[in-house]
């Protein structure tokens, strides 16, 4: 009788919980919605100043729109289904991901344009802030930081949580951006500094907040055969887009081409590898996991190099290498920080975004 008396009692203290989070998610989303309704009423403008959208105006803004077209995909339903595989996570992994991606989109135009405010040395209050394709394309740049950074603590945070995560996370982006950009003078077409790098360390640190015994050993951080399909899918899509990903904030000509060819081959060898390696190193069948993320790696890499005039042959080997440190990522050092440091790593963010990235950094500086 005591023994179900304390089941029946947990119960009712974790139904207590559940509503009292579930007020509290209810109330904070709606007065920051209403925070941005205001900002958004009082603030912004179309950009209309292209001469009256004359026709190099147009073709411009018809340009732009296919790359952001590509990139929502990645955002919305590329991530948001490559992060699907855990057998009893797979719904609120695609659902917090809509949310979350729609939530720092909008977050994302009003610090824009602050930055552009600062940039241009006027005060915010004076500033005539329009927003055009370059806002929306940003307000996706980091949707992506911090959907990279949801892999790390996946199903071990709150909805409530999240939404703290999508209020924080992209005012850093941003401050980061502007260092680097306004005051270092850095160029990071791809994101392998500031999303694919900046997303997973900043995921990792928070992980190491949400990670105890409890998590590590939960009999639900498994697939299972139908969510690792949905999660492939999520694969296909991103891999397809992530060219257009690369290349959207480049000039048009020579390095948009050049960073779509680089892309592409680069990913063509991280998939190979990623299908070498795991066979490789797990001596069995291929890993999903491995074929999962580290097939998406050579994207990652050519973040911050993608652009120049590498040769072909060293993007293919950029990303065969790529590819291949992602799957010993998974394979040996995933389970060590997990053992020793307490870096549970749920989607493996550190090795398709955090190696991939730094090694592009790597790259670039062997460059100049």
């Amino acid at each position: 009788m005591e023994g179900l008396q304390r089941i029946e009692s947990n119960a009712q203290n974790d139904s207590r919980k559940h509503k009292k989070e579930s007020y509290l998610f209810e109330i904070a989303f709606c007065i920051f919605q209403a925070f941005l309704i205001i900002i958004f009423g009082i603030w912004t403008e179309y950009d209309t100043n292209t001469a009256d959208f004359q026709l190099s105006s147009t073709t411009n803004i018809q340009r732009l729109y296919l790359y952001f077209n590509n990139i929502s995909v990645m955002v919305f339903f590329g991530f948001g289904f490559l992060m699907s595989f855990l057998r009893r996570y797979a719904y609120s992994a695609t659902g917090y991901s809509l949310l979350i991606g729609a939530l720092v989109v909008q977050w994302s135009i009003p610090i824009w344009g602050v930055g552009e405010a600062l940039r241009k040395d006027i005060s915010i209050r004076d500033y005539d802030y329009r927003v055009g394709m370059e806002a929306l394309l940003q307000g996706l740049f980091c949707a992506i930081a911090v959907l990279i950074s949801f892999g790390a603590i996946l199903g071990k945070v709150t909805p409530t949580q999240l939404l703290f995560v999508g209020i924080i996370e992209p005012v850093l982006y941003f401050v980061n951006l502007y260092i680097n950009v306004v005051l270092l003078k850095a160029f990071d077409s791809g994101g392998g500094m500031f999303i694919h790098t900046f997303g997973a360390y900043f995921g990792l640190s928070l992980c190491v907040f949400v990670t105890n015994q409890h998590t590590i050993a939960s009999q639900y951080n498994t697939s299972s055969y139908s969510t690792d399909l949905t999660s492939i899918a999520g694969t296909v899509f991103l891999w397809i887009m992530w060219p257009s990903f690369n290349a959207a904030v480049l000039p048009p000509g020579d390095p948009q081409l050049r960073a779509i060819i680089n892309t592409f081959l680069s990913l063509t060898s991280s998939t190979m590898a990623a299908f070498i390696f795991s066979r490789m190193l797990t001596h069995t069948k291929f890993d999903m996991v491995h074929i999962q993320n580290s097939t998406l790696a050579g994207g990652v890499i050519m973040g911050v190099a993608c652009a120049w005039d590498l040769n072909m042959a060293s993007a293919i080997s950029c990303g065969f290498v790529a590819g291949a440190i992602s799957v010993v990522g998974f394979v040996y050092i995933s389970p060590f920080l997990c053992r020793r440091l307490n870096i549970q790593d749920v989607c493996g963010i550190n090795n398709l975004h955090g190696y991939p990235g730094i090694l592009s950094i790597a790259i670039v500086v062997g460059l100049l």
